[in-house]
């Protein structure tokens, strides 16, 4: 696998572990105890993608300068969780955090400008 294709997989998985805790988090659990919130199923799935982000950035960092990786990553899930956030949690988010995310998504272009 790419290096590029590493980093869209560790965005993609890392958005989606913040996906599901969110919803395990605001599950109603029975007996509502850490344990269950812990073992609830989207809380479960949410730990199962950040550990398969785990183990696909240690491959990408074979192939990918930190440099880059760490940002790329980072970045790229907060642009993502953002935007899945409002898209399929119905979050808000106004003009100024928009142009927060444009801006973020503007400095990843600018940091893979030239590199891979």
């Amino acid at each position: 696998m790419s290096g590029p294709l590493l980093l869209l997989s560790c965005v993609a998985l890392s958005a989606a572990a913040s996906f599901f805790l969110k919803l395990g988090a605001t599950a109603q659990v029975e007996g509502g105890g850490f344990v269950a919130l812990a073992f609830h199923h989207h809380t479960m799935l949410g730990g199962f993608c950040y550990a398969a982000t785990f183990a696909l950035y240690a491959v990408a960092l074979q192939k990918v300068p930190l440099s880059l990786a760490q940002p790329v990553i980072t970045g790229g899930a907060s642009v993502v969780t953002a935007v899945v956030s409002v898209w399929l949690l119905r979050e808000s988010m106004g003009a100024v955090n928009w142009l927060g995310l444009a801006l973020v998504c503007l400095g990843l272009y600018l940091l893979f400008a030239g590199r891979l």
